[in-house]
């Protein structure tokens, strides 16, 4: 890092007037729920939007990540993983970084190797020691833990810092791997909504440097890393649609979870039993995918449920049609329904939105839609021209899952 640092300072030296002023590289930046807590402290509003210069139309809304106000809530988005209704949380924004790495965390345990336990408190409640604090360009919620070899009776709290365990010269044993965002309070957690349920969190109280922290674990959330330690990313896709003034828009609706690199075909996560499971990435990259200007966004405009009709009115809102192409209608069997009853279509995308005219075309399962609600699909049905990679990367672990909330 000190060798680019001198190249900077040369080019800066060397270059004539004119090329310098030449626009300046992308500042990296990393945004935390500390960070968006603090904005929200200074005034700002859930629609005030961070990373607004990486590549997604608006940026990341303060509202995506921490709902407004002291409810110390994580706002619940709505997707689709393979067709199926999923929900995520977001709690690290990070713009214009490359990679981030796993770093380490650590468990003080007693025993023999192989036969270790974790040293608990006298509610059996762990402590981790943290190795790097949200205030660090460095830091990740993507933790690779290690035991600390201890002898028998050590107490909780007898270490609190990476430097007493590397110049203590513990053995250590790494383990397994941890998504544990460090927070400002341990009572933050996900929203709850009629239409996701949340679950499969831990929340509970570590150390970092000597100081007690707060943290929020996913148990249910897998990552991965390569052998420089750099953290796994798999796409995200969010829909931007091109309004008739020739600008881009990225409304709230849904997106879509990939499942590998692009055009990689690799399949989704399943269970032993082959059967669907929520195993997907905790970190993803943003892709934008742009969305032909005849499909449409599931959103009956003659509903009577004021939640449907709040959504349509959202995307009017935004310029985005909500009328079918070519004078067509809606089956006027939606009209009537409510957002539960929609639930399962409500948001997603098709390509030829004249099947939204007949109420049995349209079920995502076996109808004749062509919903853009899978990486293939969109990879299929729209081809590379209309995804573009952004530079904005994101910690979203699922809470949820065929709308069912996502247990350790």
């Amino acid at each position: 890092m000190r060798s680019v640092g001198v190249a900077f300072v040369l080019a800066g030296a060397l270059c004539a007037p004119v090329a310098c002023d030449a626009p300046r590289p992308a500042n990296p930046r990393l945004w935390t729920t500390f960070d968006v807590e603090a904005l929200y402290a200074a005034g700002g509003h859930d629609t005030d939007a961070i990373a607004t210069d990486a590549g997604l139309p608006g940026g990341v809304s303060l509202g995506s990540m921490l709902e407004p106000g002291t409810s110390n809530l994580l706002y619940v988005h709505q997707s689709w993983a393979e067709g199926y209704p999923t929900g995520y949380v977001t709690t690290e924004v990070w713009a214009h970084f490359d990679q981030i790495w796993v770093q380490p965390m650590y468990l003080l345990a007693t025993g023999a190797s192989g036969a270790l336990k974790p040293v608990s408190d006298v509610d059996g409640h762990l402590h981790p020691i943290f190795s790097v604090g949200p205030g660090s360009a460095f830091y990740s919620p993507f933790w690779q833990v290690f035991y600390v070899g201890v002898p028998a009776g050590t107490a909780d709290g007898a270490l609190t810092s990476e430097r007493q365990i590397l110049d203590g010269h513990y053995p250590l044993y790494p383990t397994k791997g941890w998504v544990a965002p460090l927070t400002p309070s341990e009572q933050l957690a996900p929203d709850t909504t009629p239409l996701l349920p949340t679950g499969g969190t831990t929340s509970g109280k570590g150390w970092i440097d000597g100081a007690p922290i707060s943290y929020l674990q996913f148990p249910s959330a897998p990552f991965s890393w390569n052998e420089d330690l750099t953290v796994v990313e798999v796409p995200i896709f969010h829909f931007v649609f091109l309004k008739d003034d020739g600008t881009l828009v990225a409304p709230d609706i849904p997106s879509v979870l990939g499942t590998g690199p692009l055009f990689s075909k690799t399949p989704p996560p399943v269970a032993m039993n082959n059967a669907a499971t929520a195993a997907y990435s905790a970190y993803w990259r943003v892709y934008t995918v742009t969305v032909p200007p005849t499909a449409r966004v599931f959103a009956p405009p003659n509903a009577t449920d004021q939640m449907v009709k709040d959504f349509v009115a959202a995307l009017q809102n935004a310029g985005i049609p909500t009328n079918l192409p070519g004078g067509g209608n809606y089956d006027p069997m939606f009209d009537g329904q409510s957002a539960a009853d929609l639930a399962d279509y409500l948001g997603r995308v098709a390509v030829n939105p004249d099947c939204f005219g007949d109420i049995n075309m349209t079920d995502p399962h076996g109808g004749m839609c062509q919903y853009l609600d899978s990486q293939a699909d969109i990879e299929n049905y729209l081809g590379r021209g209309a995804i573009q990679r952004t530079d904005i990367t994101v910690t979203c672990p699922l809470v949820s899952f065929m709308g069912k909330a996502v247990g350790p």
